[in-house]
């Protein structure tokens, strides 16, 4: 729950945050667009980007929270949450190719 908390946090700054190489940009910026090694994240071309892949990620999170509750079996469940993760590390990379 701490952790949702925070990425919803996090989603409430991006969404206001400004970009490091902005001439406006003040002590918090975020790097989108950046070049160097903040670059080799896909999240992080641009703000768009960014956002998505917080709110994938707090879907992710939350569907893992309430799947439990939906599942007659235990096993069902830690399936579902295996097949959640495995889902959320192959699929943020495609997602991000379908949105860039």
């Amino acid at each position: 729950m701490a952790l949702m908390l925070l990425w919803l946090f996090e989603l409430y700054q991006a969404s206001q945050g400004v970009a490091c190489s902005e001439t406006i940009a003040g002590a918090k910026c975020y790097e989108w667009g950046a070049s160097g090694p903040g670059l080799e994240f896909w999240h992080y071309r641009s703000k768009e980007l960014y956002l998505v892949h917080l709110v994938i990620l707090l879907e992710m999170l939350m569907i893992g929270l309430v799947l439990p509750f939906f599942t007659a079996s235990a096993s069902a469940a830690f399936g579902g949450l295996a097949l959640l993760v495995w889902i959320y590390l192959s699929g943020n990379y495609a997602i991000a190719t379908l949105i860039y």
